[in-house]
């Protein structure tokens, strides 16, 4: 499996702070990958290394064969546009547009010429994402289920190789959660690489492999086989065993 983006001795401090700590990663295309630790683990800077949201101070970050650090601003952010979708704990829309028009926005910049064929993309992904109907509603309302199914939608106009998420689930009631975590499972295997930052115990074990991370640095891993598959609950044991041990 080609390796899709790899993390090489990155190093980050805000301030005199040093947030990671000599840490190296790769993940596969196709890939469906969580980060674990405590607060203050680094974990979402991790996240926003390896996707060029943020600069990092030392190592190396490559996408795609690209090394993030040789981008222009304009390039990285073209690259984040075009092969990178992103979901935040809470979707940031734009209160003045309706659910299609914060869908859709992000995409058209560059594209002003295919704004009909951009709204019936987000149209077509919101009836993939079981909020059809929902298109000229504000954003007030829908439910926060919704709108994180429009968050999703939004990640994937562009048709991305890997959708980031920190904490997707995290401001959501267990069964939408749940519903969010079918969703991402789904666009998984349909070949996009998914990469989450969690708390959840449950939401981890859902993926493919776990990181565990602890003072910045990765101190150990989960992989569930899929020749192998163990039920929920026991991923779930895993999970909060090895949670367990980086906390003492």
């Amino acid at each position: 499996m080609k390796k899709m983006i790899i993390g090489t001795n990155i190093e980050k401090a805000f301030g005199q702070e040093k947030v990671l700590r000599d840490v190296s990663v790769e993940i596969d295309q196709g890939e469906f990958v969580s980060i674990m630790g405590p607060s203050g683990s680094g974990k979402t800077t991790l996240m926003f290394a390896l996707s060029g949201m943020d600069e990092i101070d030392a190592g190396s970050v490559q996408f795609d064969d690209k090394e993030l650090a040789s981008l222009s601003e304009n390039a990285l952010a073209d690259l984040r546009r075009k092969q990178m979708g992103f979901v935040f704990q809470q979707p940031t829309l734009l209160k003045n547009l309706n659910v299609l028009d914060n869908i859709v926005l992000p995409a058209q910049k560059g594209n002003e010429k295919q704004a009909k064929s951009l709204m019936e993309k987000g149209q077509q992904l919101m009836n993939r994402m079981g909020i059809a109907g929902l298109e000229q509603r504000d954003i007030t309302q829908v439910s926060g289920g919704q709108l994180q199914r429009a968050g999703i939608c939004r990640a994937l106009m562009g048709d991305p190789q890997i959708i980031f998420g920190d904490e997707p689930t995290g401001a959501l009631n267990s069964k939408s959660a749940q519903e969010i975590m079918t969703l991402l499972a789904e666009i998984n295997q349909q070949g996009t690489a998914v990469c989450l930052v969690t708390h959840d115990a449950k939401v981890a074990a859902q993926t493919q492999r776990v990181l565990f991370m602890s003072d910045g640095q990765i101190v150990s891993e989960l992989q569930f086989s899929k020749d192998e598959p163990k039920n929920l609950e026991e991923r779930m044991a895993c999970v909060s065993e090895k949670m367990r041990e980086i906390e003492i």
